[in-house]
C-alpha cells in the first residue's frame, strides 16, 4: 500500500535536509543553500522578449518562494531536470530551453488549491436503533477480541463491529492517539476496504445504462477531459471494465519503480491535485491483460469513469447511492475534509526513517498534512474513513441476499465475479473477483465456512471486512497500526484469528 513515510525520507533529502542522486536516499545529510548574495548567473539573460521576460519573472518568483523556505516549487522542477539540478538554480539560472521547460512549474504553483467538497460531516456515534446478541455470544466475541490484541507484539488501539439482521455487537480496545482512548465510534481509515464502495457503484452504474463489462476503457473514459494526459504506454486504454474490475488488466500499480520518484513527490505536494496525477506516477509501461496483478491503478481509472458517467464526485456518488439511504457514516479522502478524532497511524518507525514503534504523524515532523498527502496515493482505492459499526452493516447489505445496499442483478454479478484460479491475495490462496475475495475458514466438526469480502490495510492501519453467506453475518475489524507475524490461531493474521472466532463463536 502507500509507503508515504519512505515519501517523506525522500522529501526531506529535496527540501535540502539531505542531498543526493535522483534515484536514491543520500547517505550524507548536507545543509540546503543558504546564500544570502546574489546569485551567479552561468547562463545569459532569457532573450528580449515579452515571453522569455516573463517566463524569466517567473523563474525569480519560484526561486524566492524556494530560499524563503516554500519547497512546494522545487518538487515540480526536479520532476523536469532532476532535483540537483534544481538546487543548483538556487545559484544558477537556468539556460533558455530549460526556462521552456520549467513553465508548467510556473504556472502549476500558481495554481488555485485543491479544496475539499463542502459535504455535511457524518455522525460516527453507534446506532442505538438495533438488538443485541446474547450474553454468551457478546463474551465470547470480547474474549476473541482480547485475546489477539494482547498477543501483538505492539498495541495502539483495535475496533470491531459484527451484524447480521437487526442484530449489532461493537467492540473497542487500546488507544485512537496518544492522549486518546479508541472507541467504538472513533472513525478510522478502513484502506483498501474501500475498493468494496467503488465496485458496487461500478456494478450500479453499468445497471442504469452507463457503460458495459465489456466496455473498453478508452470508450468510457475518452471524454473526460484528463483523458488526454494518461500515458498510454503505461495505461492500455483498450482494456475492459471486466479486466479492471477483477485485476487482469495488465497496467502496472502506481507505486511501482523507486520510492524517490520526484513525479511522486510532486504528486502528493502540488496545490492542485486530480487523480489523473496519481496514474501519471506510474513508472512500468502495461502488460497484456490475462494475468492478475493487484494494482491500485484499476481503481483510479474506474473511479475517474464513475464520475464522468455520473457527472457527480466520488464521494457525493457514494453518499447519494449508499451512505444516504443506508445510513452508513463515512467519508472519502481527500475529497472531503478528515473527521475530527479519527485514529492516528501507528506502526514500526524504522520503516518510515525513525526508530522504535509508535505515531506516524508524530514521527514525520515535516510533513503538516500527513493525511492528506497519504489520501493523494490511496484516494478511490483506499481512502474511507469510517467504523466498524457502519461496516458491518454495509457488508451485510451489500453481500446478503437480505441487503438492500445494491440491486439483487448486481449483487449476482458481483458474487459470481470469482475466478476459478487462487491467488495470493492478503498472503493466502483465494479467489478474486470484482474487488472482492473468496476463501474458508476450518470449523471444529471438521467442515469449513466460505466466506467473502476485502481486507485492507498499510501506512499505519489495517482492515479486514468478511461476510459469511451460510451464517448471514457480516464483521469488520480496524486497527490504527501495522500489524506484525501472525495470530494466535497461527495460520492467520490477527484481524483473520478474530473474525475466526467470532464465526465459530456464532456457528455453534
Amino acid at each position: 500500500m502507500t509507503r508515504l513515510r519512505i515519501l517523506m525520507v525522500v522529501l526531506l533529502v529535496a527540501s535540502g535536509c539531505g542531498g543526493g542522486s535522483e534515484t536514491a536516499a543520500p547517505t550524507t545529510t548536507t545543509a540546503a543553500p543558504t546564500t544570502t548574495t546574489a546569485p551567479t548567473t552561468t547562463t545569459a539573460a532569457p532573450e528580449e522578449s515579452s515571453d522569455a521576460e516573463k517566463r524569466y519573472e517567473a523563474f525569480l518568483a519560484m526561486r524566492a518562494r524556494v530560499m524563503g523556505g516554500d519547497f512546494v516549487p522545487l518538487h515540480c522542477t526536479a520532476t523536469i531536470v532532476g532535483t540537483a539540478r534544481s538546487w543548483e538554480y538556487a545559484t544558477q539560472d537556468p539556460s533558455d530551453d530549460e526556462l521552456l521547460l520549467l513553465e508548467p512549474c510556473f504556472a502549476e504553483i500558481e495554481a488555485v488549491p485543491t479544496t475539499t467538497l463542502d459535504l455535511p460531516t457524518p455522525n460516527f456515534d453507534v446506532p442505538e436503533n438495533f438488538d443485541s446478541f446474547n450474553n454468551q455470544l457478546q463474551g465470547e466475541f470480547g474474549s476473541s477480541v482480547d485475546t489477539e490484541f494482547a498477543a501483538l507484539a505492539d498495541r495502539a488501539g483495535i475496533t470491531v463491529g459484527v451484524f447480521t439482521d437487526g442484530t449489532l455487537w461493537t467492540y473497542a480496545l487500546g488507544i485512537a492517539s496518544e492522549a486518546v482512548p479508541m472507541t467504538t465510534s472513533t472513525p478510522t481509515l478502513i484502506r483498501s476496504t474501500s475498493k468494496t464502495f467503488e465496485s458496487a457503484v461500478i456494478l450500479e452504474l453499468i445497471e442504469d445504462g452507463h457503460f458495459q463489462l465489456t466496455d473498453s476503457l478508452e470508450s468510457v473514459l475518452s471524454a473526460h477531459p484528463d483523458y488526454s494526459s494518461l500515458d498510454q504506454t503505461k495505461i492500455n486504454v483498450a482494456v475492459t471494465i471486466h479486466e479492471l474490475l477483477s485485476m487482469r488488466s495488465g497496467i502496472r500499480p502506481y507505486q511501482s519503480g523507486s520510492s524517490d520518484n520526484p513525479d511522486l513527490l510532486w504528486a502528493v505536494k502540488k496545490p492542485s491535485w486530480k487523480p489523473a496525477d496519481t496514474l501519471a506516477i506510474i513508472e512500468e509501461p502495461w502488460v497484456p491483460p490475462g494475468e492478475y496483478e493487484y494494482s491500485d491503478s484499476n481503481n483510479y481509472l474506474l473511479g475517474m469513469a464513475a464520475e464522468l458517467h455520473s457527472g457527480k464526485d466520488l464521494p457525493v456518488l457514494y453518499r447519494e447511492r449508499f451512505f444516504d439511504p443506508l445510513g452508513i457514516a463515512a467519508v472519502l479522502l481527500p475529497d472531503e475534509a478528515l473527521p475530527e478524532g479519527t485514529a492516528r497511524p501507528h506502526g514500526d518507525l524504522a520503516e518510515w526513517g525513525g526508530s522504535g514503534w509508535g505515531d506516524l504523524i508524530e514521527n514525520d515532523t515535516q510533513n503538516a498534512d500527513w493525511h492528506g498527502q497519504d489520501s493523494r496515493l490511496a484516494w478511490a482505492t483506499a481512502s474511507i474513513v469510517s467504523t466498524p459499526a457502519n461496516m458491518a452493516r454495509w457488508g451485510y447489505e451489500l453481500y446478503s441476499n437480505n441487503g438492500s445496499a445494491i440491486s439483487n442483478q448486481s449483487r449476482s454479478i458481483l458474487l459470481n465475479s470469482f475466478e476459478d484460479e487462487l491467488v495470493n491475495f492478503g498472503g493466502l490462496p483465494q479467489h478474486y473477483g470484482y474487488w472482492v475475495a473468496k476463501r474458508s475458514f476450518p470449523l471444529a466438526d471438521g467442515t469449513s465456512l466460505e466466506v467473502i469480502g476485502h481486507q485492507g490495510g498499510g501506512a499505519g492501519y489495517a482492515s479486514q471486512f468478511l461476510y459469511s453467506p451460510d451464517l448471514d453475518l457480516s464483521i469488520s475489524v480496524l486497527l490504527n497500526q501495522g500489524h506484525r507475524g501472525q495470530g494466535s490461531c497461527l495460520d492467520y493474521s490477527p484481524l483473520d484469528c478474530i473474525s475466526w472466532e467470532i464465526f465459530k463463536a456464532y456457528a455453534e
